[in-house]
């Protein structure tokens, strides 16, 4: 009569080998969810930059988005910004950090660390930004130029 199923050896040498691939695919998996946290957070800011200019064109008023300065991102990024519109007494404001959906991730900018929307939507300073979202000392970035004119082209 025979058996069936497997001997603990074959089960041995199985689950040994699917060790051994799962030890190889470690690092590239890592790298892959540091490219995906990046790719998110350009999402959400992306988002962000429109909805401030959005702002600004209904409000007839000017829109200001600024990045709060972080010690644990390299040069003059950080991880949080904000936005403002004021109206009278009344403003409209929101705070974005992109820190809980991607861990170590920083954003910096070219120029100063804030930009403005005229009540026109259109760039005050009349020259196109560039920002870059990075992720820890991982070589995933994702940068996001910003025109005068409020459109934004990603480069992956």
């Amino acid at each position: 009569m025979r058996r069936r199923g497997f001997t603990l050896m074959e089960l041995l040498l199985v689950v040994g080998l699917m060790a051994i691939i799962a030890t190889l695919a470690a690092p590239s998996f890592t790298r892959m969810m540091a490219w995906m946290r990046v790719r998110r957070a350009a999402n959400q800011v992306a988002v962000d930059l429109a909805r401030s200019r959005h702002l600004a064109v209904r409000w007839g008023q000017r829109s200001v988005l600024r990045i709060v300065r972080a010690p644990e991102c390299p040069g003059e990024g950080g991880h949080v910004y904000w936005a403002v519109v004021r109206r009278g007494d009344d403003s409209v404001h929101f705070r974005t950090d992109l820190r809980p959906a991607g861990g170590r991730v920083c954003l910096r900018m070219n120029g100063s660390d804030s930009l403005v929307f005229t009540s026109r939507g259109i760039l005050y300073g009349f020259n196109n930004r560039t920002l870059v979202v990075s992720h820890g000392s991982s070589p995933a970035l994702d940068s996001l130029t910003l025109s005068v004119v409020g459109r934004v082209m990603r480069r992956f």
